[in-house]
């Protein structure tokens, strides 16, 4: 019997082939348009359209998820979905040879229980496994994985939005560079991923404009509003590709802010992160009496509900729902 029509990738030109009827068959470098070309390919010659492997391995699926992610996804969001994966296969039993139909969402759960990660955290890992089997079905890998439905642990709201007396705690111990990301986090309510991103050609007067692609949900331009102080902190930042940099004048990444609030954690007694400013610009900017819908806008949400459910924390501003309830 006639072994089935197989994809190959040489190395030595990057570039996949199939052999058909003793014919090498040149299918091109790119694997999206090659397996579409090679599914043509198969169904003129009337065959059925065959798995790429009989028997995908759940390390094949994770690189082709990510592949197809490194085309369709932000570079941010591959970086987190690789970052999981490879966590996760370095602690499964077989990591490298485990066939994907025998990885159950047991296994998944044990790999949460073995580790002392927040609840966030590990919601995060369970659900870079969760969407790759979800897109491996979606695109006829499998007709069905029962780790499409893997139980989740509920993500944790941030309770505690920064005070002004932690802000300026932090600003005593922070240096320059990290201080002006911090006044400007509190200043404005923005995203630390806003701050990263944020080019001098899009700052625009008194506001921030980032392009649609820049934005998140990527449906409108997000627009920050910058207040004097604000203005002043972009004013004395150094000529250069980003308008905040680290001290050796690159670009921060993703961890940069994190860690240095890590490393403040001795001095403090405490610890921090950035986005407990945005969350304390929120629940300010309410207490002066703006309106929720004012606030959401200001913040760059679609819609109030995202202020009702995680960033309004007036249950906590105890002195001021004193004076209101006299």
């Amino acid at each position: 019997m006639a072994r089935p029509a197989k994809m190959r990738f040489r190395k030595q030109n990057r570039t996949w082939y199939v052999e058909i009827d003793g014919k090498q068959v040149n299918l091109g470098k790119d694997k999206n348009e090659a397996t579409t070309r090679f599914h043509k390919l198969m169904a003129e010659k009337g065959q059925e359209r065959p798995l790429l492997i009989s028997e995908p391995l759940v390390c094949e699926v994770a690189d082709r998820f990510l592949e197809w992610c490194t085309h369709h996804r932000e570079q941010r969001t591959v970086d987190s979905y690789r970052h999981h994966w490879e966590r996760f296969l370095k602690w499964l039993p077989r990591g490298k040879t485990l066939p994907a139909s025998e990885l159950k969402p047991y296994h998944i759960i044990e790999y949460l229980d073995a580790h002392t990660w927040g609840n966030s955290y590990k919601r995060q890992a369970a659900g870079a496994v969760q969407r790759a089997f979800r897109w491996a079905v979606s695109v006829g890998l499998f007709d069905f994985h029962s780790c499409v439905r893997i139980p989740k642990p509920k993500g944790e709201r941030r309770e505690t939005p920064m005070t002004a007396e932690q802000y300026q705690e932090i600003l005593r111990h922070s240096r320059p560079e990290f201080r002006d990301v911090l006044e400007f986090a509190w200043e404005t309510g923005c995203r630390p991923q806003e701050i990263r991103l944020l080019r001098p050609d899009y700052v625009q007067g008194d506001v921030v404009v980032f392009p649609i692609k820049e934005s998140k949900g990527k449906r409108r331009s997000r627009v920050i509003y910058l207040n004097e102080k604000a203005l002043a902190i972009i004013a004395r930042q150094p000529k250069n590709d980003w308008v905040f940099v680290n001290a050796r004048g690159n670009q921060w990444s993703a961890s940069n802010f994190n860690n240095r609030l890590d490393r403040l954690k001795k001095k403090l007694g405490y610890k921090c992160c950035l986005y407990q400013a945005r969350h304390a610009y929120g629940t300010r900017k309410l207490l002066e009496g703006h309106s929720v819908e004012i606030v959401s806008a200001l913040m760059g949400h679609q819609s109030p509900q995202m202020l009702h459910a995680v960033y309004g924390h007036i249950n906590q501003a105890t002195e001021h729902l004193k004076r209101a309830a006299k």
